[in-house]
């Protein structure tokens, strides 16, 4: 037996052990990044139905709207709203959409919260029933998430903003 490749064999099967373990870790890696990503989709897909619903709601009660009464930042703070199974008014109305809506955003979203703004004209005229809201509304929501591009993926915020005519 020849001394000189006494062991070649040893040698070469740490090598591919070591290549195998380096391509483990990067799928694992990509693995985590994909599942990290897969989740903020989820939260902004959340943030996007939220927003929906708050649209929704605010369609339904034009008097609200037009009063301003969705006017506000909604989070954990916003008192849930009275319970309308005796009837509500217009404000009650949009004081339980209020609370609803800042429910469903603390409970999907981190540390989320959401704030209406509307810039409102005149109602328009000549229409029958419940005058349509004329103007538009400004749904922010934001709230934290794991980025990437972030050192060691720390938390980052993120906003979605939709401008809507209720």
């Amino acid at each position: 037996m020849d001394r000189k490749r006494h062991g070649f064999t040893l040698i070469e099967a740490l090598i591919a052990l070591l290549v195998l373990t380096v391509g483990l870790l990067g799928a694992a890696g990509m693995l985590l990044t994909s599942v990290r990503n897969s989740h903020n989709s989820y939260l902004r897909s959340q943030a996007s139905l939220i927003a929906d619903s708050l649209l929704e709601r605010m369609r339904a009660n034009p008097a609200g709207v037009s009063a301003g009464l969705y006017e506000a930042t909604l989070d954990s703070d916003t008192p849930e709203g009275p319970d309308c199974a005796s009837g509500c008014g217009f404000a009650q109305i949009a004081e339980r959409d209020r609370g609803a809506t800042a429910a469903q955003i603390v409970e999907l979203l981190p540390a989320g919260q959401a704030t209406v703004e509307c810039d409102l004209a005149a109602v328009i005229a000549g229409s029958r029933g419940i005058p349509p809201v004329a103007g538009s509304c400004t749904i922010t929501m934001s709230w934290d998430e794991k980025r990437d591009v972030d050192a060691g993926g720390m938390l980052g915020n993120q906003t979605f903003e939709v401008v809507v005519q209720p």
